[in-house]
């Protein structure tokens, strides 16, 4: 059977019945496909005629590859997000108060707050005085021994 193939950095990156454009390479099946491996095949040549083969190697090596890269997107990710911890940890409260959307909101539904933890609630952003947990009466603009608004 012809089909026709399209090649991206050496790997099929398609496969049609019909030609789509003039950068498919034409090629004949000799067994069936497994489109889940489709990155695992290969054109080569014999007697002139391109033959469309799966090579075990080559589908391995580009699994490994885009799971390598699947996994340091995952961790820039991770880093970005430490990062951003980090620094809204270690900012000053001139330089927090001027990021008061970036704190987490405030909650009343038992959440463990440690002291020195920055919260905003109602557009402002408030610092936490005293280790607790949270209770939804316990609200940060009422409970003056509990938390600092920033100015």
């Amino acid at each position: 059977m012809k089909v026709y193939v399209n090649l991206s950095d050496n790997y099929v990156s398609a496969l049609s019945t019909f030609q789509t454009d003039g950068s498919d390479i034409e090629v004949v099946l000799d067994q069936p496909i497994d489109l889940e491996k489709l990155k695992g095949y290969k054109v080569e040549g014999k007697d002139g005629i391109n033959h469309l083969v799966y090579d075990a190697k080559q589908f391995n090596d580009w699994k490994d590859q885009t799971d390598k890269e699947k996994t340091i997107a995952l961790e820039e990710q991770l880093l970005a997000q430490l990062t951003r911890n980090l620094a809204l940890a270690n900012a000053t409260d001139e330089q927090a108060k001027k990021l008061v959307h970036q704190y987490p909101e405030w909650s009343g539904d038992s959440v463990s707050y440690k002291t020195d933890d920055r919260v905003s609630y109602k557009d402002k952003l408030y610092k936490v005085l005293q280790a607790h947990t949270s209770q939804a009466t316990w609200t940060p603009d009422v409970s003056a021994s509990l938390f600092s608004v920033i100015n």
